[in-house]
């Protein structure tokens, strides 16, 4: 299951397709201010992905909504992994569901960038590893990381 809001989407497509290509099921929760904000969309039907929209205008995007929408989906055994790019609140909900049905996940993180080459440290983010606290460079160490590493 892929999660994503905005631009995140973007990132999440080629995932999607990788994952259809090795016949892999695929449900994308794209969330979005307004349903005509949506983005990406013919992305992921083109590659056979399960689409489920939701927005802040009707209501449908609240955490409470978007958590139970992968809940049922985990609980109907639809739901291996979760996958998500950029927003910390759905970042917050991909980790809490991984946390209670054991599942693995990845993040792509957003992050400003000065350099994009790891020298500057201007990306670093608060990670944990084990019991241990460390930084790691999203542009260099990432930007994609298992999703309980990150601090949200």
């Amino acid at each position: 299951m892929v999660v994503g809001r905005g631009v995140g989407l973007a990132t999440l497509a080629p995932l999607v397709k990788a994952a259809r290509a090795n016949n892999l099921g695929v449900t994308a929760i794209l969330s979005s201010r307004e349903r005509h904000m949506s983005m990406s969309q013919h992305h992921f039907v083109d590659v056979g992905a399960r689409l489920v929209e939701v927005n802040d205008d009707d209501g449908s995007s609240t955490p409470d909504n978007v958590m139970e929408c992968i809940r049922a989906q985990i609980q109907a055994g639809q739901c291996d992994a979760l996958f998500t790019c950029g927003s910390k609140r759905l970042l917050g909900i991909i980790q809490h569901l991984a946390r209670e049905y054991s599942l693995p996940g990845q993040v792509a993180l957003e992050q400003q960038m000065a350099c994009g080459l790891g020298m500057c440290f201007s990306c670093v983010r608060v990670m944990c590893e084990g019991q241990k606290t460390i930084h790691r460079r999203v542009c260099w160490d990432g930007p994609v990381f298992d999703a309980l590493e990150v601090q949200s």
